[in-house]
């Protein structure tokens, strides 16, 4: 088979390579060329996986993990070049949101997920240890984790439901720093600047100093209001930053703040409605968002 037969669930991008994980029953993983498209390998998890909830390349895009929908919230790692499963254990009876590779070794990751944070070694005798939160975090040893970036030094940053940024070194909580509003759902740590941008249910983007949140003394360097719960976050070389959002938004935003809207959509549940409009390049759509939207086709905007 060539491609996805059901809803593509996940994707991660590194180089020349990209991946995406599927729904289903007997879940397909796919790994492509990020610059034709053309299909390079295929795997197929076993009956039962229902699905897959995140993948990500490692640090040096030789292999790439996956975490699937089963009950078990099984945790795998493939290589990229041949897709061979190469490690398969189970994750957590809760489930898990998001997985992240460590920067410096290339077998070392962390999943996050309901009310757990886990560190993996996937060629190590004990492979996973739990996240250690020590005497006087007792309070927060129960949080939810959405989302997790890596950064140098053997730092993990994970994103919690009460909108703190947890800073994690040798599966050892070191802080956790007060970010948003309301839940963290995205974060990527930019090697260029040494920034962490966190997006929330606050619909904040912000940006953070990340020797200054391995101190716990961190204060937003900068803050974009996308006017939508974020959802994910990319950063481009020349360091602006690819944002999604609830409201089915993908947004460029500049250094400097600025914004530009390249793709808009309608926010909740299906379009009901699609005409055409008065001349060949406008198309006007309704859905249960109770709005009508009318699209500019030639410059591919609303």
């Amino acid at each position: 088979m060539d491609s996805h037969n059901d809803d593509i669930m996940c994707i991660d991008v590194f180089g020349d390579n990209a991946v995406t994980g599927q729904r289903g029953s007997v879940p397909m993983i796919f790994v492509w060329d990020s610059v034709t498209g053309k299909k390079k390998g295929r795997a197929v998890l076993n009956k039962g996986a229902n699905g897959l909830q995140c993948v990500r390349f490692n640090c040096d895009g030789s292999q790439f993990a996956c975490v699937d929908m089963s009950n078990g919230h099984c945790v795998y790692v493939f290589d990229t070049a041949s897709c061979e499963q190469k490690f398969m254990h189970k994750g957590d009876s809760n489930k898990i949101y998001d997985i992240c590779w460590s920067k410096e070794n290339k077998d070392e990751f962390c999943t996050v997920g309901s009310r757990h944070v886990k560190f993996w070694n996937s060629t190590a005798n004990k492979v996973e240890h739990r996240g250690i939160y020590g005497a006087d975090n007792r309070d927060v040893s129960t949080v939810s984790h959405c989302t997790v970036t890596s950064g140098p030094g053997g730092f993990y940053y994970t994103g919690a439901a009460n909108g703190s940024i947890f800073v994690w070194n040798d599966n050892k909580l070191v802080h956790h720093v007060p970010a948003h509003k309301g839940t963290i759902h995205a974060m990527r740590f930019d090697d260029a600047t040494k920034s962490i941008f966190s997006g929330g249910a606050d619909s904040n983007v912000m940006q953070w100093n990340a020797e200054e949140i391995n101190s716990g003394k961190a204060t937003a360097t900068r803050t974009v209001d996308m006017k939508s719960l974020v959802r994910a976050i990319a950063v481009r070389p020349d360091g602006e930053l690819v944002v999604g959002t609830r409201d089915g938004n993908i947004a460029i935003v500049g250094t400097g703040g600025d914004m530009n809207v390249i793709m808009s959509s309608h926010n909740d549940g299906e379009v009901w409605g699609l005409s055409c409009g008065p001349d060949a390049n406008t198309v006007m759509s309704s859905g249960d968002d109770n709005r009508c939207m009318i699209w500019d086709i030639e410059n591919r905007k609303m």
